[in-house]
């Protein structure tokens, strides 16, 4: 029966010796172990890997971006939140620590650009891990300290076991099932499948996927071939998937993980600094703008940057404890006919909806059900006729509610963001 690692080195004849020693040792077990256990799911799994390295020739993140490579990666709209310009992006070709620093720097858990983790967390491995957060993630629950010495990632004992976990995190296996190779690529790639954004390789995944579900079909491979010499220690145990969240605990020393900055965006938020933005982890202009207003607002030095995902020891206990934002005079007693006189678009469509709706109610009960019955009844054909007068009145007047109770919503729903802060409104 042939084996995982039979069917890598079909289609990948020029993978690099780490990948083909931990295939050929402990591939057969983990691909148990994580049930990848049919032919989609090994292909599936097989093909970004192989779109990810080059058919597993790349080890460690190549930077050897050229002046053309960095322009068309611009273009693309990749590095936009990094780089001020297309011009400076371009400077950073042939100068590769400095552009790993740059272009992760102050993200994926990584400290700013001078702290040199852009570079040191580079992608390695089968998947690319990537990032301060994934390394020492990863590293944690494989027992082994990957943020210590990331290179140990690329092992054989451990080389595969990262991928695998954000395999496991992402639950691709069930994508896999499906045949969806674009969601499975957009998970990896962009970190969420709700996205209309297609991601780098995927025109490389699908053609690896074609040679990888050949290769199976040819070879026979099926789950279930674990050499007994060579079955590895049974790696950490990924956590259960009911089990209680640990609150996050922000340790800006070794820089912000995504996780932690999806906090500091959270705690802006309850302040009521609702120019933060989303909650999506990403440190940029929005955050680092709200950060700024907060602590002016309570008094402490301006430390925030756009530049460095990083927040100082007092800010952050202030975050915590400190006063939510105060709005001013004008705005806390905003009303929907003071939005309406400032040109409010929202406020002036929910105003003629309610209006419409108490006419369209009124008209519908005068003119529908009392002069025009018989002439409605006679469109509808006879078995309208069976229908009492009551239920066209209680249906009239039931939209026009419903109109009217929206429209209302709405307005108030409007008063209240501009109240709180959320909406500039005329304030």
């Amino acid at each position: 029966m042939a084996r995982i690692v039979d069917v890598v080195r079909a289609v990948a004849p020029k993978a690099k010796a780490p990948y083909i020693e931990a295939f050929d040792q402990v591939g057969d077990a983990l691909f148990a172990q994580f049930e990848i256990n049919t032919p989609e799911r090994a292909a599936q799994f097989l093909a970004r890997c192989l779109s990810e390295t080059g058919g597993f020739s790349v080890l460690v993140e190549s930077a050897a971006y050229t002046r053309k490579n960095l322009s068309d990666q611009w273009d693309r709209g990749n590095g936009h939140n990094q780089f001020g310009s297309k011009a400076e992006m371009v400077s950073y070709a042939g100068k590769p620590e400095a552009l790993f620093n740059r272009w992760y720097g102050g993200r994926m858990g990584n400290g700013g650009p001078e702290t040199g983790d852009g570079f040191r967390y580079r992608g390695r491995g089968p998947l690319q891990t990537t990032g301060k957060a994934a390394y020492r993630k990863y590293g944690k629950r494989a027992g082994v300290d990957l943020v210590a010495d990331p290179d140990l990632l690329l092992d054989p004992r451990y080389i595969l076991l990262p991928s695998l976990y954000e395999w496991q995190d992402g639950k691709l296996n069930a994508y896999a099932d499906k045949g969806d190779t674009l969601s499975i690529a957009r998970i990896i790639n962009v970190g969420t499948a709700r996205t209309s954004q297609i991601p780098n390789g995927y025109e490389e995944q699908m053609a690896a996927l074609r040679r990888v579900k050949a290769a199976i079909k040819r070879l026979g491979w099926e789950a279930g071939a674990v050499p007994a010499d060579a079955a590895p220690a049974p790696p950490a145990p990924a956590p259960e998937p009911n089990a209680p969240v640990e609150p996050v605990t922000i340790d800006p020393t070794d820089g912000l993980s995504e996780d932690e900055i999806r906090e500091i965006q959270k705690l802006l938020r309850a302040k009521k600094y609702f120019s933060v933005g989303r909650v999506d982890g990403f440190w940029g202009p929005n955050t680092a703008e709200a950060l700024r207003k907060f602590q002016e607002a309570v008094g402490l030095p301006v430390t925030a940057s756009k530049d460095r995902a990083w927040v100082d020891p007092d800010t952050l206990a202030a975050l915590v404890v400190g006063p939510n934002a105060q709005v001013s005079e004008s705005r806390s007693t905003t009303t929907a006919s003071t939005l309406r006189e400032h040109g409010d678009a929202v406020a002036k469509s929910a105003f003629r909806t309610r209006v419409t709706a108490v006419l369209g109610g009124v008209g519908a009960f005068v003119v529908g059900v009392v002069q025009q019955i018989d002439t409605a009844l006679g469109y509808v054909g006879s078995l309208a006729s069976s229908v009492p007068m009551w239920v066209y009145v209680g249906a009239a007047v039931g939209v026009a509610a419903a109109l009217y109770l929206n429209a209302r919503n709405t307005e108030k729903a409007a008063v209240a963001n501009v109240r709180d802060g959320r909406d500039a409104g005329p304030a």
